[in-house]
């Protein structure tokens, strides 16, 4: 092995030859790019740092005296490239390249290079997709080879420049073609191709692309104002207008631009403002600033856009003023641009991120009320007294929406499942009224329309995303713990962060039956969970950054065909749930009787279990047997609460009394007299029981308040529904 410096060792044609670059000389595309960049215009749009690797199959063709020594070679390159905060022009990159040589003498054949470098350039957006990049490096490479049947070593310096045109795909690949010169200093010099490709980590949430819209924009630096006081207004952005979001433009801007002050005087109450008559109301301008002579400052672009807005149905542009205002040496001063913004169709969204969608759920929509009503008066017409309300109106819609002839319909150009192939092109959402007068959707308009309604009710609502797909549940109200012990089947619920218990319903399920959709949502939640690849948006979480819209239009109510013959399917499916529910509780709780037939506990167990299904007759059965072996408290409150029920408040307080008088300190018994006394008229002895109840369990206070009032009071409280409040079972 010889020394790496040794040039004895070396064969000796392959010096550089003359009259190629060498050395700093190869650094002159870069130096020329610099001196570019340094006569641009200053005052570039601050952009974040992005950090790309990527991989290239390369290509060498040997010049000048290397041609006589070298064939053509290939080999590959990888390559890290950070672009620069700031204007995003400047970026700094570092190489690992292997190159295959073959030479034209016998003696060696070939050699092999591998080099190391580091170095930067400049990089020019033309627009969001596509850009060039102006680069050079310099480090060490080695060079191996055999010869004379032993294997040498040699190491010296290179220096390279060249060219890259890339395009940018989706929001975070990029595929480059390059060229390049390079000079192996004392051996090879030639150019290079490559064709490859990249990925770009985002930074601060921001993908590639927006990043290479802000860099694009730096070409669009213009004097707006002529004068001996000039305003430059530049790397300006709008960004393309959802108009589903125009309440969420009133406090995010929908553009970015950099005022610079080319004038010798400062700018005082500088302002800018964004205007457009036919969209926007009044305009919001930016908060007042002092710019000094050179100075430059970075303002948003704020939009109050009217409800106008929706009435675009398909996408457009139109003219946008930017007003610039601002006092130099006491003269008031106005400066304007006409820019072009363009709006999309009101029913185009992107999903970035899927809480945007949020948008669409109009629970206040009068077609969707009415429709919603008429679920309610189903789940009351045809249902269980004692089934809880949120799954019994969940379970009336789905039974109206079969009735209405909903169906499921795939739209190939824009469908939920699509958008990781679209990156971030818009997808076409419907409005929950369109969707019902239209008869179907796809899975994002089905689960929109589903939400809305059962928010329409007061039922709360989620969307779930798992790859590839969306649907929704609906909260049922209860802690994970209070579920367990309600249903049959716990794990098909979805539990989320804060505790509560929500049941998925897959939207598409439109012919299985309500339970055959509740069952396909908890799969699907399952598996995707599992995975870590679901998410959970709760609506009213997501309305808090984008509150829903009221579509403009048609709003005649239809009338709804066949709720005679919804109400008889609701009807029997509900009998198959309960029947379903309660078949397992009853054996596992009739295994406890058993074993232990002379404790009150299991029985008073059971007669809970029946009488939360509405199974009244069944429950007091049970309960009674409880009291019979004692006076047990809780069984004596439970079929207190069957009293109250069956509207026999006379009978109430005779099974709450004597529970008092098993438990002086028993809360749900006080609070079960009180709620007597207050059923026969008896105000004061109500109020007083309800504050005996308040003081042995602060947690009754807030939902029985209404006992506590004056009678005006609760009789207003009555007819709102606070009487409604969950019946208190003691188990």
């Amino acid at each position: 092995m010889v020394s790496a410096l040794s040039p004895r060792n070396r064969p000796r044609a392959r010096r550089a030859p003359r009259g190629r670059w060498t050395g700093s000389a190869a650094f002159a595309p870069f130096a020329f790019a610099l001196a570019l960049a340094s006569s641009s215009p200053a005052g570039a749009q601050e952009a974040p740092g992005f950090l790309s690797f990527g991989v290239a199959p390369t290509g060498q063709v040997p010049l000048g005296g290397s041609a006589s020594l070298f064939e053509p070679g290939a080999g590959f390159r990888l390559e890290g490239r950070y672009a620069l905060p700031g204007s995003g022009l400047f970026f700094l990159s570092g190489a690992l390249d292997y190159r295959y040589g073959p030479t034209k003498v016998e003696d060696p054949s070939s050699l092999s290079f591998i080099s190391l470098g580091a170095g930067g350039g400049l990089d020019f957006a033309f627009a969001e997709a596509m850009g060039l990049r102006v680069g050079a490096r310099a480090g060490a490479y080695a060079d191996l080879y055999a010869m004379g049947g032993a294997a040498y070593f040699a190491a010296n310096p290179f220096v390279e420049a060249g060219v890259d045109l890339y395009l940018v795909l989706g929001s975070s690949s990029i595929v480059e073609l390059g060229s390049s010169y390079r000079n192996d200093l004392g051996l090879w010099n030639g150019v290079g191709l490559s064709l490859g490709a990249s990925v770009a980590l985002p930074s601060g949430g921001t993908t590639l692309r927006a990043a290479r819209a802000l860099s694009a924009a730096r070409s669009g630096v213009a004097v707006i104002e002529e004068s001996a006081d000039k305003v430059l207004l530049g790397n300006l952005v709008l960004e393309p207008v959802f108009p589903v979001l125009f309440k969420h433009y009133f406090s995010h801007p929908v553009g970015m631009a950099r005022v610079i002050n080319r004038g010798k005087a400062p700018m005082e109450d500088l302002r800018v403002k964004l205007v457009n008559r036919q969209y926007m109301g009044a305009s919001t301008e930016s908060a007042p600033v002092t710019l000094a002579p050179g100075g430059t400052v970075a303002v948003e672009l704020s939009a109050l856009f009217t409800d106008a807005v929706l009435q675009v149905t398909e996408g457009t542009r139109v003219a946008v003023e930017i007003e610039i205002s601002y006092t130099v040496e006491g003269r008031r001063h106005l400066a304007t641009k006409v820019q072009e913004l363009q709006i999309h169709g009101r029913n185009a969204l992107t999903w970035d991120p899927d809480s945007k969608a949020a948008a669409f759920v109009t629970a206040k929509d009068p077609v969707i009320l009415a429709f919603a009503k008429d679920a309610v008066g189903l789940s009351r017409d045809y249902g269980n007294p004692a089934l809880d309300r949120k799954i019994g109106a969940a379970m009336a819609v789905w039974h109206l929406l079969k009735e209405r002839g909903m169906r499921y319909t795939v739209d190939p150009l824009s469908s939920y499942a699509a958008r990781g192939e679209r990156g971030a092109e818009p997808d076409f959402l419907q409005f929950p009224r369109e969707t019902l007068r239209f008869g179907g959707g796809d899975c994002d308009d089905l689960t929109l329309l589903d939400c809305a309604l059962l928010e329409a009710v007061g039922v709360e609502t989620a969307m779930i995303t798992v790859p590839g797909h969306i649907f929704m549940a609906f909260s049922t109200g209860m802690t994970r713990e209070q579920a367990g012990s309600w249903f049959s089947r716990p794990a098909d619920l979805v539990y989320a962060e804060d505790g509560g218990a929500w049941i998925p319903v897959e939207v598409t399920e439109l012919s299985g039956g309500f339970l055959k959709a509740w069952e396909l949502g908890a799969r699907q939640w399952r598996d995707a969970s599992a995975s870590g690849s679901a998410s959970f948006i709760p609506v009213h979480e997501a309305w808090m950054d984008y509150e829903p819209v009221g579509l403009p239009g048609d709003e005649t109510l239809f009338a709804m065909p066949g709720l005679a013959k919804a109400g008889a399917a609701f009807k029997a499916e509900l009998s198959r749930f309960v029947d379903r529910e309660m078949a397992d509780g009853v054996k596992k709780i009739g295994a406890e009787i058993a074993a232990a037939p002379q404790d009150p506990k299991p029985l008073n167990k059971l007669g809970v279990f029946y009488a939360k299904w509405g199974l009244y007759a069944q429950a007091e059965e049970r309960l009674l047997a409880a009291v019979r072996i004692r006076e047990y408290a809780p069984a004596l409150v439970n079929l207190g609460n069957i009293s109250l029920l069956s509207k026999d408040a006379a009978q109430a307080i005779d099974f709450f009394d004597r529970a008092r008088n098993a438990d002086a300190k028993n809360a749900v018994a006080a609070l079960g007299l009180a709620r007597a006394s207050y059923e026969l008229e008896r105000w004061d002895a109500a109020a007083s029981l309800y504050a005996e109840a308040a003081k042995l369990d602060p947690r009754l206070e807030a939902d029985w308040s209404w006992l506590g009032r004056a009678v005006a009071e609760t009789t207003k409280a009555a007819d709102s529904g606070a009487r409604d409040a969950a019946t208190l079972w003691a188990e």
